[in-house]
């Protein structure tokens, strides 16, 4: 109600009513009836009256709609009802004329309710395509912001097909492997990484196709350099959710590698020193305590003092101090490769875990596999080592078992135990030995995976394909 009567166009139909009632009913309003305002106006008969009421009718149903008009024709036609039934001098005639007017009067609301309802309908059609089209605009907005975004990308961003051809490509991608936007193109994906022959991008496919990434390093040969790339492979879904294609992104990470090659490189050389330190001066040391304790002993012999034994244990305990220091030294210092260096060092690995630990630790090895690179031979004897020192430190194993060969397509080290399989073995984001054996499997290549279970202890698994 107070919306209406704030509304200037009510108000302004209410004036019109009124001066219409005046005007109808002159005769029986006093003052108004010596004015003669029919006769002014020029108005010769009540039927024009009549008529002009259809005016602020249709005015109401087309500013507040049909419900309103219908409702103001309703006062109106008994407004002038009365004088049509009883000041008329023929009332019949009076009284058709104002059924007739009012008919008009529903017509006309009718009709203006019907073209409303057009008007907004159209307008509502309209905003709809106007919104259709902005959200079109900025969905083709949002669409070339992200264009640019991946373009501009100093990564390599490439789409291809589930047959692993080339679709779509970044300019990173002509940036990082120095090629041609045709000679990309509608190639295969191995054309641009050899590491990815078709029976392995059918396993990459097979693990894309369930929904889940795959994340792999490579180090490929560009031109005259060597670049060091970290790759992200993901499933690409259409509009039903269902995988047509995937993408590879391969992130240049030459730099970051050689930094973790050289503080590798750096930790080697630490532990290196540490096991000359070891080896030259604290052996030597111990060496020369056994010594002493051996001439104690020969002195106590001599004069005659029977039953004294300490001497001798003391010499003992030292000796096996000399062992270990010897064991601990042996696997800090680096090993050159020679023939079948990597054999051997794992075969002295699994000597001194047992020696030192007291663990049964077995070593298998195929009797064929040759390891070329010195710096590869490195890397895997470091996360050997650390894999069986992990093992010890938290599994708490009887038996670790250490295998080295040939797989299908490249190089298999596998190192397990029958320990609890938990604690830090399962914390892989956070153990620094973890860590640095992941570090190492990069830097040579290699995927490392380990699986830990409860009571059936852990497995490390780091496997080098063959370049």
């Amino acid at each position: 109600m107070r919306k209406l009567l704030t509304n200037i166009n009510f108000w302004i139909i209410c004036i019109f009513f009124m001066l219409l009632f005046v005007l109808h009913y002159d005769q029986q309003i006093p003052y108004v009836k010596d004015i003669g305002i029919l006769n002014m106006l020029h108005i010769q008969t009540r039927s024009i009256e009549r008529i002009l009421f259809i005016i602020p009718i249709g005015y109401m149903a087309y500013v507040f709609g049909a419900k309103a008009g219908i409702f103001t024709l309703i006062i109106v036609f008994f407004a002038i009802l009365p004088r049509a039934l009883f000041l008329e001098e023929h009332p019949p005639d009076a009284f058709g004329e104002a059924v007739l007017a009012m008919a008009v009067a529903l017509i006309f609301t009718l009709w203006l309710e019907t073209r409303r309802r057009e008007v907004k309908q159209q307008r509502q059609l309209i905003n709809e395509r106007t919104e259709k089209i902005i959200q079109k605009q900025k969905a083709e907005q949002a669409l070339s912001e992200l264009a640019s975004i991946v373009n501009s990308s100093d990564d390599a961003i490439i789409g291809f097909g589930m047959d692993g051809v080339i679709t779509s490509f970044n300019s990173g991608t002509e940036r990082i492997f120095k090629r041609t936007k045709h000679s990309i193109m509608g190639t295969h994906i191995s054309k641009l990484i050899a590491h990815y022959r078709h029976d392995l991008l059918d396993r990459i496919f097979a693990v894309i196709k369930k929904g889940r990434h795959e994340h792999d390093y490579e180090s490929v040969v560009i031109g005259q350099n060597k670049v060091d790339l970290s790759i992200t492979i993901s499933p690409v879904k259409d509009e039903k959710g269902d995988i047509t294609s995937a993408s590879l992104i391969a992130r240049d990470i030459t730099e970051q590698k050689n930094l973790e090659r050289e503080i590798l490189e750096i930790s080697s050389r630490e532990q290196e020193r540490l096991g000359q330190i070891l080896h030259d001066s604290l052996g030597q040391h111990l060496t020369g305590l056994s010594f002493k304790c051996k001439v104690l002993e020969k002195k106590i012999q001599k004069l005659g003092i029977d039953g004294l034994r300490e001497p001798h244990e003391i010499a003992e305990l030292i000796n096996q101090a000399i062992q270990q220091t010897r064991t601990l030294s042996k696997g800090l210092l680096y090993f050159e490769l020679e023939d079948k260096g990597l054999v051997n060092a794992l075969q002295e690995l699994t000597s001194a875990t047992e020696n030192l630990y007291g663990i049964r630790t077995h070593f298998m090895y195929d009797g064929r596999t040759v390891v070329d690179d010195n710096n590869t031979a490195v890397q895997l004897y470091r996360i050997a080592r650390e894999a069986v020192h992990n093992a010890v430190k938290h599994g708490r194993p009887s038996t670790i078992k250490i295998r080295f060969g040939a797989q299908a397509g490249g190089i298999v080290l596998v190192i397990k135990d029958d320990g609890t399989g938990t604690g830090a073995a399962l914390d892989q984001d956070k153990g620094l030995g973890l860590r640095i054996m992941k570090h190492r499997s990069d830097i040579i290549g290699a995927s490392l995976r380990i699986r830990a279970d409860n009571n059936k202890g852990v497995t490390v698994r780091c496997e080098l394909p063959l370049r």
